[in-house]
């Protein structure tokens, strides 16, 4: 409850009327788990974190990110797939482009796409983000910035472009075509965690 107002971890409050209201349809509103990162685009929010369903009474499959477009819920899959295999952390918008950062190795579960803890959402379709075979980070995925054409990723990694290893510690740029470190990276480094 938020108020008086059922809603399963996640409300909107309209600062006009002073009143909290829960984001669902039917007999259906929020999301089964935690959420843990929001981002804005145009008038759709995205809901990332640690969630199997949303809609909760009226469930629609979502794993771990969907999307609120003002008046329903909406898994983010394609081809029978949807969402990530492990917890969303960071969500960025950019463009008509949301990456999606945490601890997963696949996105788009059902029809899976490798993507190592940063993935790319275009609207219709999932992405990963490497070059040359490699894709993503070789440890969670904390924090996400874009800037530009730049996405900057922050979390507990020592590689970018898995696979086709780039020493990137704790932070490294995404130009949209490929991965860079940034300098000698964040001190402090101890190791790698999902």
């Amino acid at each position: 409850l938020c108020g008086d107002t059922p809603a399963n971890s996640i409300v909107r409050y309209a600062s006009a009327t002073n009143t909290w209201h829960a984001l669902g349809g039917g007999d259906g509103n929020g999301v089964d788990g935690i959420v843990y990162a929001l981002a804005v685009s145009g008038s759709d929010l995205f809901v990332g974190g640690a969630f199997s369903q949303v809609n909760v009474g009226a469930a629609i499959p979502a794993s771990r990110i969907a999307r609120w477009n003002g008046s329903a819920w909406q898994a983010l899959g394609s081809s029978g797939g949807n969402g990530v295999d492990g917890t969303v952390n960071a969500l960025a918008a950019s463009g008509g482009d949301l990456f999606v950062g945490g601890m997963f190795t696949q996105a788009n579960v059902g029809a899976n796409i490798p993507a190592n803890r940063i993935a790319r959402w275009n609207g219709s379709t999932w992405q990963a983000l490497g070059s040359g075979g490699g894709n993503g980070v070789n440890g969670s995925v904390s924090a996400l910035a874009a800037s530009g054409g730049d996405l900057f990723v922050g979390g507990s990694f020592s590689e970018a472009n898995v696979g086709v290893g780039i020493p990137a510690n704790r932070i490294a740029r995404w130009n949209g075509s490929n991965w860079q470190a940034l300098g000698s990276g964040i001190g402090g480094f101890s190791g790698v965690s999902a």
